[in-house]
């Protein structure tokens, strides 16, 4: 096929879109005989692609000795970069291609070269564990101590992936163990971070320093211990590593396995005299990161080792306070159990419980209060601490109310919580209590005089959020509390409006009951009987209708509650409001009818239902389209057959003058065309910019269409407005059995558009290359020229 192209005088050094020419594509898959005939002929052996790619880049990079031989014979040039500096011996490097790395250098390669970053090829073998290229490039000169910008040597490297015997081999040909990047890491630390224990100990045999240091303080023991790696950990401290070192911040080794739950690390550590009450920077101990963690195990190790439980940092946190906070239940029972202070506060006066309860945490409220947290002492002494707020504003009444936590309810309301403190967005305990279904929270809420009519930022009451989410005892509780049945929402939302939506058919029975407005609109004139329409609530739409809700209501853009039914296929709610007198062929603001929105979806009962109740089937909406286009553009095959036979026009057109044949032929839809064409649909039929359904079918590669287009006589060389033929789309877009069969079926392989662009063309310049041949083999002529040469 090459020599063939070339025999037809093929330009030999095109390039594609990314710049690469035939010369790089056969090299970089390693095909020497290509490569051979490509140079034979004149190929650029040293021609860049994009981002400066030579052949012999991407052949050194693939392993194709032979390539890279033939390509370095015929002059290439061992020492190109592409634009990030990388050159062949980096990639062969890189990639373990031993034989390839050794003719490189044989051929005066660089072996020190350095790609952007300051990369040799020593550190990415190093890296990547090849051992033999490592050897090879030593023993050419190499620098082993060489760095990278960031000052990372190879040594660094092959340590932190564990690459045992390239580590091996660098220090025995002089390479530096503590050698540190511009962060201070050596390669013990990167070594002992990743936990490779071989690597470690022949570093350290190595005389690597135990207790070095990088930039922050930190130690090799530092990282091992964070990371849970015990072998190593036992194996430094056997070196004499400092148990008690600590980096800047003052975070000991015992530190870092105490927060993140290394038992054993721990173990070991103190059991090498590790001082258990540490503190880092802030006064933070390992018993009070390990309790904020809820490691249990640890604590208790650190207890049993005579950590002190009511140790504080500098604002007075004791390990109660953030093992309370978060919740950690059997730590909480392990520092309680050890005489912890349940009563301790910190700098502001905030004792354990009130962190349990402003985070809902009841069980440890309970322990807490059964404990004799002095509750009452909080509650007076620190009047301001009953109502604080975090962040958002919410108080440990919210938090207790939204979880139903009614003992601890009473016990702050009996001490003077506000019942009717807000939140940031405006949310009253009752809010919380009233969404999440809490009856006997809600009662005593209102006990208390919680206003049933308040409303948070967005105009939600509580009898809002009850009906939200269907609460229907907490709903009669507010309505008998005189809460107001039609309060709206800043969108004008009512509790009816969210009961019907979500198909609450008990709320929605109550409210009604209670005289609430069954046609109230919300801002966009969305009524109760739209959205329980919409969502197919069939008991709900009933009740609504026999409350009197209007049918026919329309909301700002037109739509009725049968629009938005048929939309959704709800079959027995458009049935029911249909028995209800709904007007069938209803338009929206653009013309859409309740058959147009069924027939696009596909709901083919209920396009039956409404054809049966005199839907206009030929019904077209603002830019024209029918019913049959949209069932038709989506191949919907049944919808389309039921409204054939109810006498639409098959050949009916929309503004742009569209048929259903047309959509249907660029969505692929065979059966829909097959069925169309049965019923006479015009195969030549031409939208305003003259394309046919063929152009569209061809153009988009659906070849059983074009097949069955053809087979009915559709006009192969049929040309649209600017001159484009079935054979230019499909050619232009590389569908090589479509351009077959219509070759096949006669048609004009050096038709022209009106630019002079064959379809060679356009099958060309976008590299279709079994396209161009099918053409050439069919006579296609490869000197023609468009207008513009």
């Amino acid at each position: 096929m090459v020599k063939f192209l070339i025999d037809h005088n093929a330009n030999i050094d095109t390039a594609n879109n990314g710049g690469r020419t035939p010369l790089h594509v056969a090299s970089q898959n390693g095909h020497l005989k290509v490569v051979k005939l490509l140079i034979d002929n004149g190929a650029n052996v040293d021609t860049e692609g994009d981002e400066g790619w030579t052949p012999l880049h991407l052949a050194a990079e693939n392993g194709y000795l032979e390539v890279v031989k033939l390509l370095i014979d015929n002059g290439a040039n061992v020492d190109t970069t592409q634009d990030e500096g990388w050159t062949p011996l980096h990639l062969a490097a890189e990639n373990g291609h031993l034989e390839v790395v050794k003719l490189l250098i044989d051929n005066r390669a660089n072996v020190d070269t350095k790609k952007n970053g300051g990369w040799t090829p020593l550190h990415v073998a190093s890296q990547n564990g090849h051992l033999e290229v490592v050897k090879l490039l030593i023993e050419n000169r190499a620098n082993v101590d060489t760095k990278k910008n960031e000052g990372w040597t190879p040594l660094h490297f092959a340590s932190q992936n564990g690459h045992l015997e390239v580590v091996k081999f660098l220090i025995d040909n002089r390479a530096n163990v503590d050698t540190t990047q511009d962060e201070g890491w050596t390669p013990l630390h990167v070594a002992s971070q990743n936990g490779h224990l071989e690597v470690v100990k022949l570093l350290i045999e190595n005389r690597a320093n135990v207790d070095t240091k990088k930039n922050e303080g930190w130690t090799p023991l530092h990282f091992a211990s964070q990371n849970g790696h015990l072998e190593v950990v036992k194996f430094l401290i056997d070196n004499r590593a400092n148990v008690d070192t600590t980096q800047d911040e003052g975070w000991t080794p015992l530190h870092l396995a105490a927060e993140n739950g290394h038992l054993e690390v721990v173990k070991l550590l103190i059991e090498n005299r590790a001082n258990v009450d540490t503190k880092k920077n802030g006064g933070w101990t390992p018993l009070h990161v390990a309790s904020q963690n809820g490691h249990l195990e640890v604590v208790k190790f650190l207890i049993d080792n005579r950590a002190n439980v009511d140790t504080t940092q500098y604002e007075g946190w004791t390990p109660l306070h953030v093992a309370s906070q978060n919740g950690h239940l059997e730590v909480v029972k392990l520092l309680i159990d050890n005489k912890a202070n349940v009563d301790t506060t910190q700098n502001k006066g905030i004792t354990p419980l009130h962190f349990a309860s402003q985070n809902g945490h009841l069980e440890v409220v309970k322990l807490l209060i059964d404990n004799r947290a002095n509750v009452v002492k909080l509650l007076i002494e620190n009047r301001a601490n009953v109502d604080t707020t975090q962040n958002k504003g919410i108080t440990p009444l919210h938090f207790a109310s939204q979880n139903g936590h009614l003992e601890v309810v009473k016990l702050l309301i009996e001490n003077r919580a506000n019942v009717g403190t807000t939140q940031n967005e405006g949310w009253t305990p009752l809010h919380f209590a009233s969404r999440n279904g809490h009856l006997e929270v809600v009662k005593l809420l209102i006990e208390n005089r919680a206003n049933v009519d308040t409303t948070q930022n967005e105009g939600w009451t509580p009898l809002y959020v009850a009906s939200i989410n269907g609460h229907l005892e907490v709903v009669k509780l507010l309505i008998n509390n005189r809460a107001n049945v039609d309060t709206t929402q800043n969108e004008g939302w009512t509790p009816l409006y969210v009961a019907s939506k979500n198909g609450h058919l008990e709320v929605v029975k109550l409210l009604i009951d209670n005289k609430a407005n069954v046609d109230t609109t919300q801002n966009e004139g969305w009524t109760p009987l739209h959205v329980a329409s919409q969502n197919g609530h069939l008991e709900v739409v009933k009740l609504l209708i026999d409350n009197r809700a209007n049918v026919d209501t329309t909301k700002n853009k037109g739509i009725t509650p049968l629009y938005v039914a048929s939309k959704n296929g709800h079959l027995e709610v458009v049935k029911l409001l249909i028995d209800n007198k709904a007007n069938v062929d209803t338009t929206d603001n653009e013309g859409w009818t309740p058959l147009h929105v069924a027939s696009q979806n596909g709901h083919l009962e209920v396009v039956k239902l409404l054809i049966e109740n005199r839907a206009n089937v030929d019904t077209t909406q603002n830019k024209g389209i029918t019913p049959l286009h949209f069932a038709s553009q989506n191949g919907h095959l049944e919808v389309v057959k039921l409204l054939i036979d109810n006498r639409a026009n098959v050949d009916t057109t929309q503004n742009e003058g569209w048929t259903p044949l047309h959509v249907a032929s660029q969505n692929g839809h065979l059966e829909v065309v097959k069925l169309l064409i049965e019923n006479r649909a015009n195969v030549d039929t031409t939208q305003n910019k003259g394309i046919t359904p063929l152009h569209f079918a061809s153009q988009n590669g659906h070849l059983e269409v074009v097949k069955l287009l053809i087979d009915n006589r559709a006009n192969v060389d049929t040309t649209q407005n600017e001159g484009w033929t079935p054979l230019h789309v499909a050619s232009q877009n590389g569908h090589l059995e479509v351009v077959k069969l219509l070759i096949d079926n006669r048609a004009n392989v050096d038709t022209t558009q009106n630019k002079g662009i064959t379809p060679l063309y356009v099958a060309s310049i976008n590299g279709h290359l079994e396209v161009v041949k099918l053409l050439i083999d069919n006579r296609a002529n490869v000197d023609t020229t468009q207008n513009e040469g």
